[in-house]
């Protein structure tokens, strides 16, 4: 087997990056037989797996489910199981392929179809919604939420007619339920039928009054401009309703695809429900220029609720919208001023105080809450979370022990305190401390899941540990519940452009401008996100937008860049000088005015300018590196191995040094050398699964499979995600005659991981058919044969070849025979084309 091939197409795989799709079909895969003992095993996997998530430990249970998998991989209810418990922590992609199996084991299921279908509306492959929809009512005619998934897919087909008559269909199937009236009555406004979307409402209230159906009314009325009174009316039914509505919000059980819609359309607890009536009062006044009322209408809901905070911070945003600061002000410490004994007030002061940057003022407020409730834990944490910010800001250890005694006093009284874990990994992060800040913020999430503050700074422990999935995923969901939290904005942004998805941080970075229009660096990022999609001549337009006299060295660096990509050379060249007049020696610059010399020919420029910058700075690492490429590009191999070691001597986890001078072995046919150096690299950065995975690599080419197979499983234990890793160590193990069950877990995850490439659907076609399920192994390689490019002469041979033994295994000798031919084929054309180069 020609697996040197097969490596270098995994890593262009790798390179290029995969789709997230929905699953395709397949031939469906034969159960798998065994004894009497698989069945009991299976049963006691799945029973110790459902055990986990009722207790809420999805994390054991997934390792079940999928015990249950390497026994029986076709077992549908360990699919299912096993995509609900992914969607728990959060892992969708996961989840996504989950679903996709239960429904191919399992095509009568009809929540899984729901389930399926409503995950593939969401991310916008209607099709599949409306396939698994379509699915649904052939087996259940009256399924409510079937319709309601048909006809959203309709919908975005621009098929109005065909989606209306599912939303009326769901509303017919089931007359008592208020969420499908709710569809249908927002498609009908959709479509600017506003008189019949207010019918179905009104139908609706009918059937239920409640504060969710009575605002929605009142909002469509304030929008028609032209029903003031009817719309005051609705808007005082509103909070009739909201001060009825429940203390808690009800539990649901999940339905399939109802079950967000229930959810939404369930009533708001009374506390928002009552704010959030007496909020949008106020700002029907307000947009009709009753200034005065819609103060007066905060000043009601202030006296009928008992958590102030929103409606004082919305009376102080109106107040600032009329440019009246003073009052603004006012109306903030009035709750203090009014209440000089409630602690919640004087916390609500200091809230305001510290958004405003004052927390020296903020920590006042709080210390007043403790005095007035010493026993408030709530107080005591602000006054601690303060303290440890102004300490830390003033350098101030009296300050910082302060609070980290009241921190420490309130985790022994009550050990699962949201606040006191929050300030808490404030504290941590400060001191350097990642790994038991996120275990104190993933505390506090679980038990608060809506704080945004909580999110955002659990968010920068992750970029910081540089675990940027999980960083993007807390800093979204932050901007979400908070979208005024510019800092969360940003890092977002940077977040996007460092994972490649550029789009996203030009959507984020541009919102962020929005608020803070100064921020050279974000603004740069977002120039470079233009540049990657590319919109260079937006990209450029962008940076420009920075005025000259507040540009900075990587404003010019930016500039210079794109000069240079636009053609402009010597504007560039002369923007990426000043750049290096700003910030002498930087490595980026060097290295950028390197390439230009050495295209104009003028390698002295550069050579001077890297001799003085490894003068000034002769301890930097990078800057070494770069003498070194000087070297290589002048031929002086000698001159550029030395340069390369003084750079790793410097800072021997400078990886693209070492790789540099495995490079330089490489090509001077020192095999051995280049391994030894890629050897020390791995050690010298053991936490890299990157290195792990070069280094698996270059032990395969050289035949040191042992090896190899060791390096690969390390660079999975570091980083999980690395697909591309699965796939090469399954094929290797299988290759080798290494552990089968081993070789299965890790294709499917891959091919989870990896669900539209071909070396993945080839590896685990050929690890089932060593594992003697050929008729399961044949749908996975007709995949990879149809993926792969025609041109792609050695692989398809390989491919076409492992279908012509599936094929025979399975007794299906035509085409066993007409597979083999066209793998011959393959490597008559790749003859031909050696034979003619």
């Amino acid at each position: 087997m020609a697996s040197g091939r097969l490596q270098f197409l995994r890593m262009d795989s790798a390179r290029n990056g995969v789709r997230f799709f929905s699953a395709i079909s397949i031939v469906a895969l034969l159960l798998l037989g065994g004894c009497q003992s698989d069945e009991d095993r299976v049963a006691r996997f799945l029973e110790r797996g459902e055990q986990y998530v009722e207790k809420g430990q999805n994390e054991e249970a997934i390792i079940e489910f999928k015990n249950v998998l390497q026994i029986d991989p076709e077992n549908a209810a360990a699919h299912e199981a096993l995509s609900l418990a992914y969607l728990q922590v959060e892992k969708p992609r996961e989840a996504y392929w989950e679903m996709s199996e239960t429904v191919r084991l399992d095509p009568d299921n009809i929540d899984a179809r729901l389930r399926y279908g409503t995950v593939s509306a969401a991310i916008g492959d209607y099709d599949l919604a409306k396939e698994q929809a379509e699915a649904v009512l052939r087996l259940d005619p009256t399924k409510s939420a079937a319709y309601v998934l048909r006809g959203q897919a309709k919908e975005s087909d621009e098929d109005y007619e065909g989606a209306e008559a599912d939303f009326r269909a769901a509303v017919e199937h089931d007359p008592a339920g208020t969420a499908y009236r709710f569809i249908l009555s927002a498609f009908l406004e959709r479509r600017g039928r506003l008189e019949e979307s207010e019918q179905v409402l009104r139908e609706l209230l009918d059937i239920e009054e409640s504060y969710r159906a009575a605002s929605a009314l009142a909002r469509m009325l304030v929008r028609a401009g032209d029903r003031d009174d009817e719309a005051l009316e609705w808007l005082r039914r509103s909070i009739e309703l909201a001060k009825q509505a429940p203390t808690e919000k009800p539990e649901i059980e999940p339905d399939g695809a109802a079950t967000s819609t229930t959810l939404l359309l369930s009533d708001l607890p009374r506390e928002p429900a009552i704010q959030s009536a007496y909020m949008l009062l106020a700002a029907f006044h307000f947009d009709r220029g009753r200034f005065e009322e819609a103060i007066a209408a905060l000043e009601e809901g202030i006296g009928e609720s008992e958590s102030k905070t929103e409606l004082i911070y919305q009376m102080a945003r109106l107040y600032r919208a009329k440019g009246m600061t003073a009052e603004e002000n006012a109306a903030i410490r009035r709750a203090t001023e009014e209440s000089p004994d409630n602690a919640a007030a004087q916390l609500v002061l200091s809230a305001y105080l510290g958004k405003q940057g004052d927390l020296e003022g903020a920590l006042k407020a709080a210390t007043a809450a403790v005095e007035i409730a010493p026993e408030d834990k709530a107080a005591r944490l602000r006054q601690a979370e303060l303290l440890v910010d102004i300490g830390y800001r003033d350098e101030d250890p009296a300050r910082i022990q302060a609070g980290r005694e009241i921190v420490d006093a309130v985790l022994e009284e009550e050990p699962d305190n949201p606040s006191a874990h929050f300030v808490r990994a404030k504290i941590q992060l400060a001191d350097g401390e990642l790994e038991g800040a996120r275990e104190s913020l993933e505390t506090v999430i679980q038990a608060r899941p809506d704080w945004a503050q909580a999110r955002f700074v659990l968010g920068s422990a992750l970029a910081a540990s540089n675990e940027l999935s999980r960083a993007r995923v807390e800093l979204a969901r932050t901007v979400e519940l908070d979208p005024q939290l510019s800092g969360a904005r940003k890092l977002l942004a940077k977040v996007h452009s460092q994972l490649g998805e550029h789009e996203f941080a030009i959507e984020q970075g541009r919102k962020y401008l929005e608020q803070v229009p100064d921020d050279n660096e974000v603004r740069i990022i977002v120039g470079q996100s233009l540049i990657r999609v590319g919109r260079g001549e937006e990209a450029y337009a962008e940076v420009e937008k920075i005025p000259e006299d507040k540009r900075d060295a990587p404003a010019y660096f930016a500039l210079g860049r794109l000069d240079i990509a636009f053609g402009r050379t010597e504007l560039g060249a002369e923007r990426l000088r000043r750049a290096d007049e700003l910030a002498p020696g930087n490595p980026q610059v060097l290295r950028t005015l390197l390439g230009i010399d050495r295209a104009t020919g003028d390698l002295a420029a550069s050579a001077a300018r890297i001799a003085k910058a490894l003068e000034a700075d002769p301890g930097n690492s990078e800057i070494a590196e770069i003498d070194g490429e000087l070297k290589l590009i002048q031929g002086d191999r000698e001159g550029a191995r030395a340069a390369f070691e003084k750079a790793i001597e410097l800072d021997e986890r400078n990886v693209s040094a070492q790789l540099a001078l495995a490079d330089l072995e490489a090509r001077a046919g020192n095999l051995a050398a280049a391994i030894s150096v890629m050897e020390r690299a791995a050690a010298a950065v053991p936490e890299s699964s990157n290195l792990q995975y070069r280094l698996a690599l270059v032990y395969e080419r050289n035949g040191e499979r042992a090896k190899a197979i060791d390096a690969y499983e390390k660079s999975i234990s570091l980083n999980d995600d690395l697909a591309v890793a699965k796939n090469n160590l399954a094929y290797l193990l299988t290759e080798s005659g290494g552990d089968l069950d081993r070789a299965l877990e890790l294709a499917q995850q891959a091919k989870e991981q990896l669900p539209d490439d071909a070396n993945a659907a080839d590896t685990l076609g050929w690890v089932l058919l060593k594992r003697g399920v050929p008729s399961a192994a044949i749908g996975y390689l007709e995949e990879a044969a149809e993926r792969f490019p025609e041109n792609a002469l050695e692989i398809q041979g390989i491919v076409r070849n492992h279908l012509a033994e599936a094929y025979e295994a399975n007794k299906d000798t035509a085409r066993a025979i007409t597979a083999s031919r066209e793998s011959l084929g393959y490597y008559e054309k790749l003859a031909k084309a050696a034979r003619e180069r």
